[in-house]
């Protein structure tokens, strides 16, 4: 049979749990707190020591040169063969008319203005005699000269003698003058047809005299090949062009053309030790002006074959393509900057400083030592590895 408590006691038995529950309310509080509180306590207590890993930035700078050193032209010549053909072109001459000078004057009080002066010589030739100023009115004679002038027919009748025009005429008003000439006209002709030079002339003889020269053609490119030495390499196959030259060119008024015609076998013969080394020189020094004294070569530098490049008249070299990886050097006094930057920050701020330097890709923070995890306080204790980044 249960006993029942009466009064005082049963109270404090209805009471009992509700105080343990409070207490492990309490204490569950506080261990939380205690926690958060060592937590962030603890993120901001310097660690013993702390490891940097970093990768350093690195580019692959490359730059395309041309080099002479080491580079040098050979080539070997046919002797020179000629051969004349005629010319098959023809054109036409238009017949000219015969051009002098007339001397005119328009009589006392007379003058002549800008234009023309039509007459008739004495064996019937039509002139035409420009008048090409213009001069005012006046009591004496004005405008008295020579002028130029020409045959209305073109031919070699239009050449008149002296004094064929030589009287008495009148312009298409009726006003008089004098005219004459002391000279004979010159120059009219009838037209013709002349002989003249076409390409196809040129090309035809040429390509005759090409084949001519084959043989000797392929002795030249043998030639070229035995002037290699044994630390040379060619840049390319033998090139064997010909040399072509002509007394006339195309259109030139003649009746037969002279062409002549040599082969050149050429090529360019290069030292491949020499021509790397000077690529590597330039490559080294443009770097070194453009990405400055800490950025270091790491590996070797890569070159391309090279390839013809004509620099200038007399001028050959070689178009080499060079590149290599160069890499930030976190040197001593690059650490010390560092450390002293994050030196007793958290964390949290040490990250945001190292994301915010360039020459940095990635990083990787890790402390040790003492209650906290925040980077210690004195540089010292700050210690740094720094990833190899491969070359070529």
């Amino acid at each position: 049979m249960a006993t029942r408590v009466y009064g005082d006691d049963a109270i404090r038995e209805r009471t009992r749990p509700r105080r343990s529950c409070l207490v492990a309310i309490v204490v569950l509080l506080l261990l939380v707190a205690s926690l958060v509180w060592l937590t962030v306590l603890r993120s901001r207590l310097p660690a013993a020591s702390a490891l940097v890993t970093i990768t350093p930035l690195s580019t692959n700078y490359s730059r395309t040169y041309t080099i002479s050193e080491g580079v040098r032209a050979i080539s070997s010549t046919t002797p020179t063969e000629s051969l004349t053909v005629k010319a098959t072109g023809t054109q036409h001459q238009d017949a000219t008319a015969a051009t002098g000078a007339v001397y005119v004057n328009p009589g006392p009080g007379g003058s002549f203005a800008p234009g023309v002066l039509h007459l008739v010589s004495h064996s019937g030739m039509s002139i035409t005699i420009t008048i090409s100023a213009s001069f005012p009115l006046c009591s004496a004679t004005c405008g008295a000269g020579s002028y130029s002038a020409q045959a209305d027919q073109p031919g070699p009748a239009g050449n008149i003698p002296a004094y064929e025009i030589n009287g008495t005429y009148y312009d298409e008003i009726g006003n008089p003058y004098t005219a004459y000439n002391d000279q004979p006209f010159s120059g009219g002709q009838d037209g013709y047809d002349y002989s003249v030079v076409q390409q196809s002339d040129i090309d035809n003889a040429a390509n005759t005299l090409e084949t001519r020269l084959a043989s000797q053609s392929n002795v030249a490119q043998k030639s070229v090949q035995k002037q290699v030495h044994q630390d040379e390499q060619l840049v390319d196959t033998i090139q064997c062009n010909p040399v072509i030259n002509s007394n006339h060119q195309a259109f030139d008024r003649a009746i037969e053309v002279t062409v002549s015609v040599k082969i050149v076998c050429q090529d360019l013969a290069y030292n491949p030790l020499i021509v790397q080394i000077a690529a590597e020189d330039l490559l080294k020094s443009n770097a070194r002006a453009d990405l400055g004294a800490n950025y270091l070569l790491v590996g070797r530098i890569a070159t391309t074959t090279p390839v013809t490049e004509q620099q200038s008249v007399g001028s050959t070299g070689v178009s080499v393509v060079a590149n290599g990886i160069w890499v930030f050097q976190f040197g001593s006094s690059q650490r010390q900057k560092l450390a002293s930057l994050i030196a007793g920050k958290s964390v949290v701020d040490a990250t945001a400083q190292l994301q915010q330097q360039n020459t940095i890709v990635h990083f990787n923070i890790q402390t040790s030592g003492f209650w906290g995890n925040a980077i210690p306080a004195s540089p010292e204790d700050i210690k740094f590895v720094i990833i190899n980044v491969p070359g070529f």
